[in-house]
């Protein structure tokens, strides 16, 4: 921190003596700073879930969790693990801390009528534990109820996205306020066209949690993109938060929220989204087929049904590659991530029975 403590001009003193008067400026360390990435992925409304459209906002989320603000600031934030050989915090004396007060809800008894107050509203979702005691956001350059609403119409000012060694610094272009007790966003990307798929992914095989009982169950919806400029992005992206919302009739809709990690220019980015309502998968196998790893080969089979209005593709992980073999499949067999998975088409409003055979490799 660099904060100027004294300025004055050149002075005539007592008696004629010259005196000479500084600016200073004291650079310091200050403990309870942090900051993290929330994205905001808006879909865009009635596009082809195939060539799906979505608008990608981020905010830098800095706490300021310690007694002093910090006016008119140049802000600079490092996106990265970065080597630190010293321990600073030694240097200086122990942050102190109100100890931990629980209190149980409700209160009282009704059978001595009494009244339990109302619990109060828990604070917005932050990076780490010491975000609790920040009493305020501060939005800048756009108008927003919080930490994961939907994106705004426009940001008037972006952090710049410079490169610090092998980490990624985001500078400020103007002065801001970092109030004590606090949270601070200022954004620093807005993608208003990333080109993304949305598919749905479920499990049948010997390592499927569902197993294979013909019981249908949900599948989830899953969001993917890659992050190059063929997608419309190609951007380091800070690990953090992301909310994925739909547009509805009735506003925006959260169809999903998790933690992301890093990821660099080039590299596929998957999000799990809700299970969905209107697609379910059944698993089955032969009758006389209890054990698979017999070194036979064994027919499964399985039943998805969509009750969308439009097609849907359903990606279906079969078994691991390094102990399974799989042939004859209905659909599209891919190899990733080591995993042997069969890709289908579904109708809308209809279902597909699905077949293949598998066995183990020992």
């Amino acid at each position: 921190m660099n904060a100027t403590v004294l300025a004055a001009e050149k002075t005539t003193g007592v008696n004629g003596v010259k005196t000479l008067t500084y600016r200073v400026t004291l650079t310091y360390l200050a403990a309870g700073f942090d900051w993290q990435a929330n994205y905001l992925a808006t879909l865009e409304k009635g596009a082809d879930p195939a060539r799906q459209k979505l608008r990608l906002l981020a905010w830098l989320t800095i706490a300021n969790d310690n007694g002093q603000s910090f006016p008119d600031a140049t802000l600079l934030a490092v996106a990265g693990t970065i080597n630190v050989e010293r321990n600073f915090r030694s240097l200086t004396d122990p942050l102190e801390a109100k100890p931990l007060r629980l209190t149980c809800y409700p209160l009282g008894s009704t059978a001595r009528g009494t009244v339990a107050e109302p619990a109060a509203a828990p604070p917005p979702s932050a990076p780490i534990a010491e975000w609790s005691a920040a009493q305020d956001i501060v939005v800048t350059g756009s108008r927003m109820a919080g930490l994961m609403a939907p994106a705004a119409d426009k940001v008037a000012m972006k952090a710049r996205e410079e490169s610090l060694g092998d980490v990624k610094l985001y500078r400020v272009p103007e002065q801001v306020t970092v109030a004590s007790q606090s949270l601070k966003q200022v954004a620093f990307l807005d993608q208003p066209r990333v080109n993304g798929t949305l598919f749905h992914r479920g499990a049948c095989g010997p390592e499927s949690e569902e197993g294979n009982d013909e019981q249908p169950v949900p599948v989830a919806l899953w969001l993917r993109t890659r992050n190059d400029a063929a997608h419309g992005l190609g951007l380091a992206m800070p690990s953090g938060k992301m909310a994925v919302f739909e547009p509805t009739s009735a506003g925006e809709m959260l169809l999903g929220e998790q933690d992301i990690r890093d990821y660099a220019s080039g590299q596929k980015v998957e999000l799990a989204l809700a299970n969905s309502s209107n697609v379910y998968l059944a698993c089955g196998r032969e009758a006389e087929s209890r054990e698979l790893s017999d070194g036979r080969w064994h027919s499964l089979h399985a039943l998805v049904t969509n009750a969308n209005g439009h097609a849907i593709t359903i990606e279906i992980t079969l078994a691991d590659s390094s102990g399974w073999l799989v042939r004859k499949l209905s659909g599209q067999h891919v190899l990733e991530d080591g995993r042997h998975i069969m890709s289908v088409t579904v109708p809308a409003n209809g279902s597909r029975t699905l077949q293949w055979d598998i066995r183990g490799t020992q």
